[in-house]
């Protein structure tokens, strides 16, 4: 069985149960439905334009919409036209409450700076906004205005790593009230974080993330994590998630400063860092150590695990994350450490597997880039499960199909490539995401 919070989630159950579940009868038709079209994702823009199709003529299936993910690569011809099926989704579903552009999906910089706008009239509770060249940091600050009143979780994400340069900062200077926003993720500059620190408000929030999409040297400068602290110290007193995923040397001297002002958090109750070094936090109940690529872990010294948890004595559970799950933000929200056994399942885009007190995630950007790795690292799961040779399949049958469109599209296999993520692989494995929808949960036990 998958864990409590996905019991009841669409992207608990595969297509074919889905399918299913509508021929059963007239109630479980409905519930079919429900499951099918409450969270939707969408990776390939032909998928974009018939659910816009779709919706237009089917109300009742669009009144059922809550969540749309985009995760998809946009072809620059295609741009003018994304604008308005965004406009249209908006319009013909009533009940959408959560939008998130994906940033490892995010490869043409147009694709925010598109999409943002064309909600503004929605009731979104929940936005994931991925800034880059063509829709900054700042510049996003003035899309969130017309959301600010009613958002309860909020991540920016930058597609590069944040520039420490000199930035127009007329939009993020401008005041700004969150008077229900309970999480706030971000990896933001500190001249950035600095203006939000003075002009905005989050009287609610309860879930702090301070993310790194970039290179792990960024963390390492004196500025951005002396802001990390005063975000916290000003806006974070009252958290009970704290996500810091990359943390100074300890030659830089400032774990000392972090672990006084953790220690001064009453309602801490999960830290989420790659080492907690001496800290001791008596009100700490969850932990999680981030399992940082080798060469950024290579300059932390990070202790034995039993000297780091022996300082907690209220500690109920510790576990070893992934850092490649950190961009999806319910693993930190939801999915608390445990002891319960084994489990493993699929998200839109990751494959989650859960082993004793180690959490793994694969996504697939990451078996794009690095599939060989990925291959051998599952390859002993995949010869122990049924359904492997037909993912294979699937995989090898859409590779053509994938070519060919990118080719349609102006677009060679080399320079696809080269525009940082391997974009005909991520078409290929978001196809077959989309086609299974999600694979069976397994019990690993």
């Amino acid at each position: 069985m998958t864990p409590d919070m996905y019991r009841f989630s669409a992207w608990s159950f595969n297509l074919w149960m889905a399918n299913q579940l509508v021929n059963v009868c007239r109630n479980w038709y409905r519930v079919g439905i429900s499951f099918l079209y409450s969270d939707i994702a969408i990776y390939w823009i032909g998928q974009l334009f018939a659910l816009e199709e779709t919706l237009r003529h089917r109300p009742d299936l669009a009144n059922k919409v809550l969540t749309i993910r985009f995760a998809l690569y946009m072809p620059r011809k295609y741009v003018n036209g994304l604008e308005h099926s965004a406009a249209s989704l908006a319009s013909l579903c009533p009940r959408l409450a959560s939008v998130f552009v994906q940033p490892t999906f995010s490869a043409n910089p147009l694709l925010s700076s598109q999409l943002i706008p064309a909600f503004s009239k929605s009731h979104l509770t929940h936005l994931s906004i991925c800034c880059d060249d063509e829709l900054s940091v700042c510049r996003a600050t003035s899309c969130l205005h017309p959301f600010a009143d009613r958002l309860i979780s909020l991540i920016m994400y930058p597609r590069t790593a944040p520039s420490s340069a000199a930035v127009t900062i007329t939009e993020v200077s401008q005041p700004l009230q969150f008077p229900h926003l309970k999480s706030f993720g971000c990896h933001l500059n500190h001249m950035e974080l600095a203006l939000i620190i003075q002009n905005w408000s989050f009287p609610k929030l309860d879930t702090l993330a301070f993310l790194n999409m970039g290179e792990s040297f960024v963390w390492h400068r004196q500025q951005n994590f002396v802001q990390n602290l005063k975000f916290i110290l000003v806006h974070g007193r009252n958290v009970r998630t704290l996500l810091l995923q990359r943390c100074p040397t300890k030659g830089l001297e400032y774990p000392s400063h972090l672990g006084d002002l953790l220690t001064a958090l009453p309602d801490l109750r999960h830290l989420i860092i790659p080492s907690v070094q001496d800290f001791t936090l008596p009100q700490l109940r969850y932990l999680d150590l981030i399992q940082l690529p080798s060469e950024a872990q290579s300059h932390l010294e990070v202790p034995e695990i039993e000297d780091q948890i022996k300082r907690f004595p209220n500690l109920t559970s510790c576990r070893f994350v992934s850092e490649s799950l950190l961009t999806l933000p319910w693993i930190y929200q939801h999915l608390h450490p445990s002891s319960a056994g084994s489990y493993r399942f699929r998200f839109p885009g990751i494959d989650i597997r859960g082993e004793g007190s180690t959490l793994r995630g694969s996504s697939s950007s990451e078996r794009s880039v690095l599939v060989n790795i990925f291959n051998a690292d599952l390859s002993q799961e995949r010869s122990e499960s049924s359904d492997s040779s037909s993912d294979s399949e699937a995989d090898c049958q859409m590779s053509d199909e994938s070519d060919e469109c990118l080719e349609d599209e102006g677009w060679s296999a080399r320079e696809a490539s080269e525009i940082g993520l391997s974009v005909w692989r991520d078409e290929v494995y978001a196809r077959a995401y989309v086609e299974e929808h999600v694979d069976n949960v397994e019990d690993a036990n």
